[in-house]
């Protein structure tokens, strides 16, 4: 009989034993991927965990112990973060429904309690394991501590509301300015800011757009502090001459501003605020579309206020003969048709009233 027969026991029995042998090779080398995985996990200075759908820690490597203030991974397991992880239940609740929903979270960031009671912000990677009738089996991923830029981010907000509460109160600084030399014009330039923003707002405009707007109305008139204080405040008509030392205020106005660091040509906005669309207007009579939007806007308002309030030299006009005149003046084609009709809507339809 040949001993080389495959049906031959002997050879039967070194096959399996050579199988035996190779088998046990793949097992001794996927425990050692596996304790390689282990020991990367558990050496890598991002927080890894897994936990079960309510919370348990299953697993967990060192980095995310000591960024919880625990002592042990041992510890860190026997607490459940769903009940004592998370500094805000709402925090807990986006994250389950978001992941369950999804099958993963990325950069999910949220604030989680450490074991002092402090409060860490952390940014999370994680994805849900499912069996095979597709019901949640476990969550894992990953956790960084982001404490330091979330501060960092906090900060610069904080930082940036200041700048911005410094810079209204710089605004409302100069235009109280014109206090001394023309109470009128410091009321003046408070309700045509009022009314520009509320313009800028039934256009359809942003709020940020209506800001930038109505920081350009509280400043629109400061360059009147270069036209002589009697000529603002005297009663009757103005000789031509006289009109026209006041309408340098708008040249003047930008020359003031033009060197200051504003997000938004609010200096041009405010040299352009008597211009015409027909090119009837100054100081450079300009036309058309060379005309900012803003300030378009702005003469609106302007126009509005103006013929409503009481002046030195006559009595108001009031607010329908105001809206008169500037659907008088959009007809013609001297303002902006738009602005107009917003300006309309506000006072006829939505009881807009000045401050």
């Amino acid at each position: 009989m040949n001993r080389n027969d495959a049906n031959d026991p002997a050879n039967q029995i070194t096959a399996e034993a050579r199988r035996v042998r190779e088998l046990e090779a793949e097992l001794t080398l996927l425990r050692e991927k596996a304790y390689n995985f282990e020991t990367l996990i558990m050496a890598s200075p991002i927080g890894v965990y897994r936990t079960t759908p309510d919370g348990k820690v299953l697993m967990a490597n060192r980095a995310l112990a000591e960024m919880m203030g625990y002592d042990t991974v041992e510890e860190l397991m026997a607490k459940n973060v769903a009940e004592q992880g998370y500094a805000v239940d709402s925090y807990r609740t986006l994250f389950k429904d978001t992941i369950e929903r999804v099958g993963r979270v990325n950069g999910f960031e949220s604030a989680w309690r450490r074991k002092d009671g402090s409060i860490m912000f952390i940014r999370e990677y994680a994805r849900v394991v499912r069996d095979d009738i597709g019901r949640p089996i476990y969550y894992e991923g990953t956790i960084e501590n982001v404490t330091d830029r979330t501060k960092t981010e906090m900060l610069l907000k904080e930082s940036l509301k200041q700048i911005g509460r410094t810079f209204n109160e710089l605004v409302e600084t100069l235009s109280e300015a014109m206090n001394i030399r023309d109470p009128y014009t410091a009321d003046h330039e408070k309700r045509v800011a009022a009314l520009s923003h509320a313009i800028a707002i039934e256009l359809g405009h942003s709020e940020g757009f209506a800001n930038i707007l109505r920081t350009a109305a509280m400043l629109h008139d400061i360059g009147k502090i270069y036209v002589p204080a009697e000529l603002l405040s005297r009663p009757g008509a103005l000789r031509k001459e006289e009109m026209e030392l006041i309408k340098v205020h708008a040249d003047a106005g930008w020359d003031i501003l033009k060197n200051v660091s504003f997000d938004q040509p609010i200096a041009e906005m405010i040299r352009q605020h008597h211009e015409k669309l027909d090119g009837s207007g100054y100081p450079r009579g300009l036309k058309g579309n060379d005309i900012m939007l803003e300030a378009r806007i702005l003469a609106v308002a302007d126009i509005v206020e103006a013929f409503s309030s009481h002046r030195p030299y006559r009595p108001a006009f009031g607010i329908e003969q105001a809206l008169d005149e500037i659907d008088r003046m959009g007809r013609e084609g001297k303002l902006d048709r738009q602005a107009v009709a917003a300006c309309q809507r506000l006072f006829r339809d939505k009881g807009f009233v000045l401050p």
